[in-house]
């Protein structure tokens, strides 16, 4: 199985977009799941987001990052509402002992926590699906002059998201075909099911930072300080738009809160 997301070759309009414009976009919705609170400002970033996934004709691959993400979202939002005290009590997630209370602001709360998550993830999902890495690094590097030893690091963080959910993908794939099923329990055994899930992707990720190192040590990483690239952009028309779109509808977002 592939990951569920990296550069796909698209004609899209997203597509064409200059790299800087891509990657403010991403940060523009990271700011704004930070500034806002309510879940239904929130719900109504993520169904923006989900837009942009179809303007770029990457809906398909937005969906199946979507159910990943989905999950730990989930699990966010349990944790959030068993822990939460503050509030009116809405039910008791163990009804017959009265235990575990679940209040209307524990709920609220881990709502727009597990809108948050989407919002960042899904974010930079589609800013990895429709933009190349080198070009990330150009812009980082020439236009933003930041030095190539920290593009680099950011670069590859964002990378190891599509590959942190294609290995999410295939733990649970694994564990489905040996029988293990999470579906149709009670959510506090569902969040202690979740962990053949987490130990495998733990070490997975460990694993990826070595052969990662061993391959930059291989290729002789940073002997040579200048760097060429294949394709240079120019911002547009458009791409001046939207910044100053995203720039004004922060403003907007802040006067909100």
């Amino acid at each position: 199985m592939s990951s569920p997301v990296s550069y796909i070759s698209r004609d899209s309009i997203i597509h064409d977009l200059h790299p800087l414009t891509k990657m403010i976009a991403s940060l523009w919705f990271l700011t704004l799941g930070i500034i806002l609170n309510k879940p239904v400002y929130l719900a109504a970033i993520l169904a923006l987001i989900l837009v942009c996934g179809f303007a770029a004709s990457i809906s398909r691959e937005i969906f199946k990052s979507l159910k990943s993400i989905t999950v730990f979202a989930f699990i966010i939002f349990l944790i959030q509402i068993i822990f939460y005290r503050s509030g009116e009590v809405a039910f008791y997630i163990i009804p017959g002992a009265n235990l575990l209370p679940a209040t209307l602001e524990g709920i609220n709360f881990g709502i727009s926590i597990a809108l948050r998550m989407m919002i960042i993830l899904l974010s930079f999902v589609i800013l990895l699906s429709t933009t190349q890495v080198r070009d990330m690094m150009m812009v980082l590097v020439e236009k933003l002059k930041i030095p190539y030893d920290y593009a680099f690091m950011f670069v590859t963080a964002l990378r190891f998201i599509p590959t942190f959910l294609g290995e999410v993908a295939k733990i649970q794939e694994a564990q489905r075909t040996r029988g293990y099923k999470v579906d149709g329990i009670n959510p506090i055994k569902k969040i202690y099911s979740y962990v053949p899930i987490a130990l495998p992707l733990v070490m997975m990720s460990l694993s990826k930072g070595e052969l990662l190192a061993l391959a930059m040590e291989t290729r002789a990483y940073g002997i040579q300080n200048r760097r060429t690239y294949l394709k240079e952009w120019r911002m547009g028309r458009m791409d001046l738009i939207l910044i100053i779109g995203m720039f004004l509808l922060i403003v907007l977002s802040i006067r909100l809160v």
